[in-house]
């Protein structure tokens, strides 16, 4: 039976290894993280990891090769001396190939849904607007019935501005040129119109 404890608590890689507690080695995935991510963005929830992966992350920087003693990344680093192949970190570490896939995918970076893909026109689009919003025939019936209440508050410029921008899919510029406006004016427009509508719903 072996005489090691476990490092409940402790979030120390260098701690861990000198002091003799258990340690399920995961610097395999490691080493293939370090040699071919840029940037990582770490989601797991609380209590998951991350602090001892980050301080593993350190003694790995750090140099600290005496930490590695025994483990995958020492092996992988003697024996291939080079950026090691699924096969072979599947090998090393006892896990398949797709497993391994899934690991490294779960570091990949997250795009935050509020991000801007387009900016054109005064206007910004992020990854948000491409989700198509599933909607009953109830509810579009009610916005519709909503929407024409509140067009019919407005002037009719301002009603043929958001026909053209909204209806028509036109630019601020394509707007311009109908309305005999400048891009700015049909800017400041729109903002005060839409602002007028908030107040109004």
């Amino acid at each position: 039976m072996s005489s090691k404890i476990y490092p409940i608590g402790i979030q120390n890689f260098e701690k861990i290894r000198k002091d003799g507690y258990f340690y399920i080695d995961k610097t395999a995935l490691i080493y293939q993280m370090v040699k071919t991510g840029s940037y990582y963005f770490l989601s797991r929830p609380r209590r998951f990891g991350k602090s001892l992966l980050i301080s593993t992350l350190e003694a790995y920087f750090l140099g600290k090769k005496e930490l590695f003693e025994g483990l995958a990344m020492e092996k992988l680093e003697k024996d291939y001396g080079r950026e090691p192949t699924l096969e072979e970190v599947s090998e090393e570490i006892g896990a398949t190939r797709e497993e391994i896939v899934m690991a490294m995918e779960s570091a990949s970076e997250v795009e935050s849904l509020h991000k801007t893909i387009y900016q054109g026109d005064g206007n910004a689009i992020s990854l948000m607007d491409g989700i198509k919003e599933e909607k009953d025939a109830s509810e579009e019936l009610l916005d519709h019935m909503l929407l024409n209440s509140l067009l019919g508050t407005l002037e009719e410029k301002e009603r043929n501005l958001l026909r053209l921008r909204y209806f028509e899919d036109l630019t601020q510029v394509q707007v311009a040129k109908q309305l005999d406006m400048t891009q700015v004016q049909v800017s400041r427009m729109e903002k005060k119109i839409l602002g007028k509508l908030r107040e109004r719903l």
